[in-house]
């Protein structure tokens, strides 16, 4: 009898199903691989790691209705609440549990990733490795591990949603999507045995990351093996023939801590054990608000056996006391810029003066074309913090807006994203919307549909320049921005007010609030706005240029050096 190995069509998938069919063939047994797709195979988008086993649940599907016989999966990606009637038969010898990182460009004295592979004692401490990254350079990895070990030595660094097969991950650092992505090694070292990297990615220069200061996930490197409970095959006699020891106890150690620490395959949490022990590293549960702070996450290591790990306790953090300073008044809808700038003596006020309505009579339902190449689905465009945040607190109105890739408008919209879960494919170092369409005109095949949710006051550059240049862009209005209902705060002549559109200049008007000596803001499109305004010509407009967040404690060094404005 031929047992029928369930597997994803991958060439990794396949790799690892032929090493399982491999083990059993040298047990004397007949087996051949069945490649199956899953619903996690059809998505893109940075969402994807809220969605826990999605590949592993798919294939295991298939085991329960009789399609095939065992399924093969990386052991990291499986659940922690594995189904009662999936049996895991064991786990094949690990492969060096490693990650590495990798670079878009040559660095001085980091090796090639086929030298790398060839010596397996090479290790570099994360925080030597990651010091080879320029300043807020884009990591390509959508693992909320790696992202928050990552940003807890370098939160200056942006994650980047680098997805797909091994093979398209390290097509897209080629193509500078990222300036560097993490990758588990035992994947890559598995597809170079095989000879199915090109010389391109042998080339990619790389880094081995210390086990002890850079534990991986649960289960990294191990290849896990699945039955149904009910299956009238041995389950014994294949567990004998497949499972090796020493890498399933370890992965049940690893495993048990990601337990204890409630978390999934996709929770922050990093865990090794080793012969002297256990490694464990879990980031605290508000590490995404830290990091679209710009603030570095904190991190809880262990070390010890595995048996007596006990899950860190995490205290809430009062929030400061407000500066005595000058005082910078923001209409920003969050304070995510104003924490970024860490402004020092200086009395932040936000004064929220815009509202937001969604317009779900106007969003599209559908956005995937079933059946069709994942290469071909559109992009989703966010122009801005607020469009980041609708679109994320919405997604129920069209679900397959999670699937797609996102490119955002600057570090603000895409920290906005990251700090409510989701990873954006892109980012453009831009100002505006012109700015991000130049962007996106130069990184985007120009034969991929792109989708545009806009406020009802959405300045007209992004749309136009995409369409003059030729490009296919479905846009809505998906949301109402209107004034909003608040009580006017007394504005003295000394503050400085921080406007973040032309729509917050009105708002702040119609509410009637007064106009200090000084103005900020943003973009072309609010400089015109201050400048045309009646109410703001007696006050010094003053435009942050780069980096919003960067832009603005630049700016506020500069001009409070004396005790007068400059």
């Amino acid at each position: 009898m031929t047992l029928l190995v369930g597997t994803r069509a991958s060439p990794l998938a396949r790799i690892q199903a032929d090493a399982v069919i491999d083990r059993l063939k040298a047990g004397g047994m007949d087996a051949r691989a069945v490649p199956l797709q899953t619903r996690g195979d059809q998505s893109l988008g940075g969402d994807l790691s809220t969605h826990v086993g999605q590949f592993v649940t798919g294939l295991d599907a298939r085991l329960l209705s009789g399609e095939v016989d065992l399924t093969v999966h990386s052991s990291k990606d499986v659940p922690t609440d594995l189904a009662e009637s999936i049996l895991q038969l064991g786990h094949l010898e690990r492969a060096p549990p490693h990650d590495l990182l990798l670079f878009a460009t040559e660095r001085e004295g980091v090796p090639t990733l086929d030298a790398l592979l060839s010596d397996k004692q090479a290790v570099t401490t994360p925080s030597e490795a990651l010091a080879h990254l320029p300043p807020n350079a884009h990591l390509g990895t959508v693992s909320v591990r790696r992202q928050a070990m990552a940003l807890h030595l370098r939160p200056d660094l942006l994650p980047i949603a680098v997805r797909g097969a091994v093979e398209t991950r390290l097509n897209r650092l080629l193509e500078g999507r990222a300036d560097a992505v993490l990758l588990a090694e035992a994947g890559l070292r598995r597809l170079a045995e095989r000879g199915a990297l090109e010389a391109p990615h042998l080339s990619l220069n790389a880094l081995r990351l210390d086990l002890a200061s850079w534990p991986c996930a649960p289960g990294q490197g191990a290849i896990a093996v699945h039955a149904a409970r009910d299956s009238m095959h041995d389950l014994e006699a294949l567990r004998g023939v497949l499972d090796h020891r020493p890498t399933s106890q370890a992965v049940r150690d690893e495993r048990r801590v990601l337990a204890e620490l409630g978390g999934g395959c996709l929770a922050p949490v990093a865990a090794h054990v080793m012969d002297d022990g256990a490694y464990v590293a879990v980031a605290e549960p508000s590490w995404r608000v830290h990091v679209a702070r710009r603030r570095a996450p904190a991190v809880h290591r262990w070390t010890g056996a595995a048996e007596t790990f006990q899950p860190p306790s995490w205290t809430d953090t009062s929030p400061p006391e407000p500066a005595l300073g000058r005082r910078l008044i923001t209409t920003a809808s969050s304070s995510r810029l104003t924490d970024e700038a860490a402004l020092t003596n200086v009395n932040v006020v936000h004064q929220r003066v815009l509202a937001f309505e969604v317009l779900h009579d106007h969003w599209p339902t559908t956005v995937v074309p079933e059946g069709t190449p994942r290469r071909t689905w559109p992009w989703l465009l966010l122009s801005s913090p607020s469009a980041a945040r609708m679109i994320i607190e919405e997604l129920d109105v069209c679900p397959d807006l999670a699937r797609l890739p996102w490119a955002a408008l600057g570090r603000g919209t895409a920290l906005a994203a990251l700090e409510r879960g989701h990873t954006v494919a892109f980012c453009a170092e831009a100002e505006d919307g012109a700015g991000f369409a130049e962007a996106l005109l130069e990184a985007l095949d120009p034969e991929i549909p792109l989708l545009l949710p806009r406020s009802d006051q959405a300045r007209p550059a992004l749309l136009e320049a995409l369409k003059a240049a030729g490009r296919k862009v479905q846009a809505w209005t998906a949301y109402r921005t209107t004034p909003a209902p608040v009580d006017p705060i007394e504005v003295e002549e000394n503050d400085v007010l921080l406007v973040t559109s032309p729509s917050a200049i009105r708002a702040w008007h119609s509410s009637g609030h007064a106009v200090p000596g000084h103005v900020l803001c943003m973009g072309e499109a609010s400089e015109r706005a201050l400048h045309d305004h009646p109410e703001f010509q007696d006050t010094t407009v003053h435009r942050l240029h780069g980096p919003s967040a960067e832009a603005l404690r630049t700016w506020w060094k500069t001009h409070t050096e004396g005790q007068e404005w400059t």
